[in-house]
């Protein structure tokens, strides 16, 4: 795994694809609760980030977002 920061300051992670769907899973497994229990306040904000996160990846299917 690492991390870097590139010329525009974006970060860039490069991790396994084990490792990847180890973040994915943790990423559900904290938006579960916040649709249970409205914690974050703004689930499309977690929705949006997720999304963005797997741009590209052809196996993803987005979560609507309201806007």
């Amino acid at each position: 795994m690492s991390y870097t920061i590139d010329s525009s300051g974006n970060v860039v992670l490069r991790l396994s694809c084990s490792d990847y769907e180890k973040l994915l899973l943790c990423l559900s497994a904290v938006t579960a609760p916040v649709i249970a229990c409205n914690l974050m306040g703004d689930l499309n904000t977690m929705l949006a980030f997720m999304n963005r996160l797997n741009e590209g990846n052809p196996n993803w299917t987005p979560y609507q977002v309201e806007t």
